[in-house]
């Protein structure tokens, strides 16, 4: 299906598109009482759409402000729908909306300096702190799931969380661990810190 900006979806007004890939889109979009969200829009077929809502309901009882707050999730016989927090406008309001990641701040600059980096992992180390804690691996951490949402480095995509050594292999290939990428095993804890150590 096609979405234009303007359609109403998730008791959302769609606004601008922020990314597409093989199985989804992630859009900017406005609540029903004006706060701006993001929203991802995923086809209901499939093992992607099941996998995607076993992340939701693995994530569900983590808050935790370095952990992307998922808002409202709808399901309808067609496609899967979910809210979260709106990354912070790298453009700063000027001209189109360009969301705060790690991959958009390293195209646009190159490089962050050391204290931007030492802030940014000692949030990312406190969020992930909080999802080992429960037992559960993010399994995906890359420059694109990491964000900023009212200036705090934050994990974002919860799609892929699965329960400490027992999820399938997914994740992207030069964050995986040798480990994964040799088939040894489930990922774990570790394999989530070597992909922030290739971050890093």
């Amino acid at each position: 299906m096609i979405y234009r900006n303007g359609d109403r979806l998730c008791n959302c007004t769609l606004l601008q598109k922020c990314g597409s890939g093989s199985y989804g889109e992630v859009w900017l979009a406005e609540d029903a009482i004006g706060t701006r969200v993001a929203l991802k829009i995923i086809a209901n077929r499939g093992s992607y759409s099941e996998r995607e809502l076993a992340g939701l309901r693995n994530y569900k009882e983590c808050n935790h402000p370095n952990l992307l707050k998922i808002r409202y999730v709808e399901i309808t016989d067609d496609r899967i729908c979910y809210t979260m927090d709106a990354a912070d406008n790298l453009n700063r309001g000027e001209g189109e909306y360009l969301p705060d990641t790690l991959a958009n701040r390293l195209q646009r600059s190159g490089r962050l300096d050391g204290k931007e980096i030492a802030l940014m992992l000692d949030g990312l180390l406190a969020g992930l702190e909080e999802l080992h804690r429960r037992k559960l691996v993010h399994r995906d951490i890359k420059p694109d799931n990491i964000l900023w949402v009212n200036g705090r480095a934050t994990l974002a995509d919860a799609g892929l969380i699965a329960p400490d050594g027992k999820g399938s292999l997914v994740g992207t290939p030069g964050f995986l661990s040798p480990k994964l990428m040799a088939g040894r095993g489930s990922a774990d804890a570790s394999d989530d810190f070597y992909a922030l150590g290739k971050v890093i």
